[in-house]
């Protein structure tokens, strides 16, 4: 009987085909490295931004013979303030990983390096969906009987103007298994589901599963959820209005709540009275950025002189705004005509910036001069563990055999102005 390869296969050695795990996942954070960029404000307890709010009255206008002067007018001033955001990622080791999963002939990948790196990344894809959306709401959810673990969310058709469908969240990485959440109304977020006082998580908070198909996507949490309504309840992370959901979001401001948004308050000043500072406009109603929409919103550059703006938006309206040029294109012959660069698309002069972790339903027209970042002592992503002077592995946790730590990263997003930007919000197509 000859000798086979199959009698040899517990002896074979087993080959990556790559030093390097492949991501299944996008793992980047265009928008946030692009606004780290801009100016940093190092602050102590809040960050006050002086606002020259309007012009003071009292011009006179006389003939030749004179007269009275009118009374002179104070100056329109005021401030906001903004305070920081403080977001952490925690991680845990075992000290077998550290030992056997060391890369070079051992592994593919260090265990203690990729744990590190993947737990930045994380931390950062959070931070960008606060600077992206800013009221803490991390996907609507559709109407549900409720009864079982599974918590239907709202598509891209369903999904109310200004918020985020659940298969944005799930593609983004913003909702995941292991995530601790709470579902609740935009005046208490806490009202379906509820992460309890208790340090560790009630098991109905705890993610344990999420779908993002785009005409059904759903997460299934720990336990059983009660009814939900399309247009009322939303998922948000545990806590981000407080232990009782009622109290002020301790997430930072974003693009949607500075430019998309009117009514509201951005950097303890509320619009609903203080009329300067709110956007120039918010569109809730077009479903397709048309020409006149387009036009409308780019207009708003007047307020500073000009009409430019950087025009943030996500991947599928880039997509929309190449179809409508596309009609617009004329050829002054047949020969070598080319067709089909959206990558580069531009709008009386403005690059159209896309990014995948943009949601499917927003464009921003931002005045980039408006905007800034407020931070404390620490101005990067920070290990608790070189806080305290602890190793690169962080801290053993005693009558373990694990190490523990925690990356920090404390900032905030910050308007100096807002009646300079504009956004629709309500895309759908």
């Amino acid at each position: 009987m000859p000798t086979t390869a199959a009698g040899y296969q517990d002896l074979a050695k087993e080959v990556w085909d790559s030093n390097t795990m492949v991501k299944q996942f996008y793992d980047e954070n265009p928008w946030l490295d692009m606004i780290e960029k801009k100016q940093r404000v190092v602050i102590g307890k809040r960050a006050q931004v002086p606002l020259h709010v309007g012009r003071a009255g009292g011009t006179t206008v006389l003939d030749s013979a004179g007269g009275f002067i009118n009374p002179a007018d104070a100056e329109d001033v005021d401030r906001a303030e903004y305070t920081l955001s403080y977001n952490y990622f925690p991680v845990e080791i075992q000290t077998g990983a550290l030992n056997e999963i060391s890369g070079g002939a051992q592994s593919v990948g260090d265990a203690l390096e990729h744990m590190m790196t993947s737990s930045l990344n994380n931390l950062r894809n959070q931070v960008t969906r606060q600077f992206l959306t800013g009221h803490g709401r991390v996907a609507a959810v559709d109407t549900d009987a409720g009864g079982d673990a599974t918590v239907k969310l709202a598509t891209l058709a369903q999904v109310p103007a200004g918020e985020v469908s659940g298969a944005d969240a799930a593609l983004n990485g913003w909702l995941v298994p292991g995530d601790v959440v709470e579902i609740g109304t935009t005046a208490d977020y806490d009202t379906i589901v509820d992460r309890g006082a208790a340090q560790a998580p009630a098991a109905i908070s705890v993610v344990a599963a999420v779908d993002d198909t785009a005409s059904a996507p759903t997460v299934t949490l720990g336990a059983s959820v009660g009814a939900t309504t399309l247009g009322t309840h939303f998922v948000s992370l545990a806590n981000a209005r407080g232990a009782a959901g009622t109290g002020t979001l301790v997430e930072s401001a974003g693009v949607l709540t500075i430019a998309g948004t009117v009514n509201n308050v951005v950097g303890t000043l509320d619009s609903t009275t203080l009329k300067f500072w709110n956007p120039a406009e918010v569109d809730s109603t077009s479903t397709v950025p048309d020409m006149e929409l387009m036009l409308r919103l780019t207009r708003k550059g007047r307020r500073k002189g000009g009409s430019g703006a950087f025009i943030l938006t996500s991947l599928l309206q880039l997509d929309n705004v190449y179809q409508m040029l596309q009609t617009q294109v004329r050829f002054n012959g047949d020969r070598e005509i080319g067709a089909g660069g959206s990558e580069q698309v531009r709008w009386r002069g403005n690059v159209l910036h896309a990014f995948p972790q943009v949601p499917e339903n927003f464009m921003f027209f931002l005045d980039m001069d408006a905007l800034e970042i407020v931070v404390g002592r620490y101005t990067k992503p920070t290990w608790l563990s070189d806080i305290g002077g602890g190793g690169k592995a962080g801290h053993w946790v005693p009558g373990t055999t694990s190490f523990q730590d925690s990356v920090m990263y404390a900032l905030g997003l910050a308007a100096r102005r807002r009646n300079t930007m504009a956004a629709a919000v309500n895309l759908k197509a």
